[in-house]
């Protein structure tokens, strides 16, 4: 089984061998009661939230590499078909650096699997173990769980006036002259200033 871990410039790691894969899709339903308008199952809604998918594999990179046709080198840089790839321990350690590198950056990856292809995930586990049999070959864990993304849209608003239905009549709004709203202010201050000395007057006159 051939995985490819893929940046968004087309670099990334090829797999020489994937001995296992796990993928995980799941959703969480809500524990609260949710709202059934005319009692049809059809106007349900809000009750399923899907969980970020996830896939957990073991990798295998080995010293002597294999070259396919996806243009890809093990250990991130595109492949040129004209150069020869070379087989040393170097091959495994660009491998394991590379994914290092992925978590650390938290790059978006596409991941290609015999299963399917997964877009914009993330690193978020490696381990792998190192003994006598496995002192030239990388075998690693990886695990990926996928970044939910959403795209926002601005709208812009057109300016005009609001009918009491809420609905805009596609007219300019109103707008008095500065003259005329400064005299309508202090119109508003001298009756109020009047209203309060003629209740200071009626209070003194009075017995």
């Amino acid at each position: 089984m051939l995985v490819v871990i893929q940046r968004v410039d087309g670099s990334g790691v090829v797999f020489d061998a994937t001995p296992q894969e796990s993928h995980s899709s799941k959703a969480t339903a809500t524990r609260f009661p949710v709202e059934r308008p005319g009692g049809g199952i059809a106007s349900v809604s809000d009750h399923l939230t899907e969980d970020p998918d996830t896939l957990d594999l073991v990798g295998v990179v080995a010293a002597e590499p294999l070259v396919d046709g996806l243009g890809i080198r093990a250990g991130g840089a595109p492949l040129d078909k004209s150069e020869p790839m070379p087989a040393d321990a170097d091959r495994v350690r660009k491998a394991y650096d590379d994914l290092r590198a992925m978590k650390s950056g938290a790059d978006l990856l596409k991941v290609l699997t015999l299963r399917r292809t997964y877009e914009d995930m993330v690193i978020v586990g490696i381990s792998t173990t190192v003994d006598v049999a496995t002192a030239t070959t990388l075998v690693v864990n990886v695990s990926l769980q996928q970044v939910r993304t959403a795209r926002t849209e601005r709208s812009a608003i057109v300016p005009g006036r609001i009918r009491r239905d809420g609905k805009r009549t596609g007219k300019p709004p109103k707008q008095e002259p500065a003259e005329v709203a400064n005299q309508s202010t202090l119109r508003k201050m001298a009756k109020s200033a009047v209203g309060r000395f003629g209740d200071l007057f009626e209070s003194i006159g009075s017995p």
